[in-house]
């Protein structure tokens, strides 16, 4: 008899951990798909508004664009090399002492 009681309580331990398993892959395929959406979307923007920047310098030389990032983030970590200013992540790529295009 004891037997009867562990069988169907092991089984119904099992069928618990059978459906929170299934939960949780099922919940972690879900939040992935909306975190790879969400980063596509931040990709696309940062692209639409590195274009913008670029558009809307023309008339800036790398000298200017330098002073006004130290300017509006004094504490940043901002490094020139040659044709290009690198602050912390992003990577502004200059032509012709023009800036040519950004990079994330």
């Amino acid at each position: 008899m004891k037997w009867k009681i562990s069988t169907f309580l092991f089984s119904g331990l099992w069928l618990l951990t059978l459906a929170v398993s299934s939960y949780s892959v099922i919940d972690q395929g879900v939040s992935y798909t909306y975190l790879e959406q969400s980063y596509s979307d931040l990709k696309y923007s940062n692209q639409f508004l590195g274009n913008v920047i670029v558009d809307a310098a023309k008339d800036y030389s790398q000298a200017d664009i330098l002073h006004l990032l130290r300017q509006s983030n004094p504490d940043a970590f901002i490094v020139e090399e040659g044709g290009k200013i690198i602050l912390e992540n992003t990577t502004f790529h200059f032509e012709n002492d023009t800036l040519a295009r950004v990079q994330y």
